[in-house]
């Protein structure tokens, strides 16, 4: 197996399946150093906007380790990451995306 990204051969721990948030029929195999750098760069960004404000959904992580090995990346309204109390944008949208959705079986 070998990444997409760099074409390093990857043993059978090492390597993160994403299939771009069930964009695709086959996923992309990834090491972690080139996957935590796709989704930093190219998905730091959902596509959507918050619907209370029309603020981009952005990335949220405090562990990009953690969330990866969890397989759900958090997508949260600009305001909140932005915001010195979070709570107070509690109508404001998140969403999760799994790195693989759970219904396919790649594996």
């Amino acid at each position: 197996m070998t990444c997409e990204k760099c074409k390093k051969n990857l043993d059978k721990k090492s390597f993160v399946v994403f299939d771009k948030f069930g964009e695709l029929e086959e996923p992309m195999t990834y090491c972690y150093e080139c996957f935590a750098e796709l989704i930093s760069t190219q998905y730091k960004y959902l596509g959507d906007n918050c619907e209370k404000c029309g603020a981009p959904l952005e990335l949220k992580t405090d562990d990009l380790e953690e969330d990866i090995e969890e397989k759900i990346l958090w997508y949260c309204c600009k305001k909140i990451l932005e915001a010195s109390d979070p709570e107070e944008y509690d109508d404001h949208d998140s969403v999760g995306e799994y790195v693989i959705q759970p219904e396919a079986d790649w594996e």
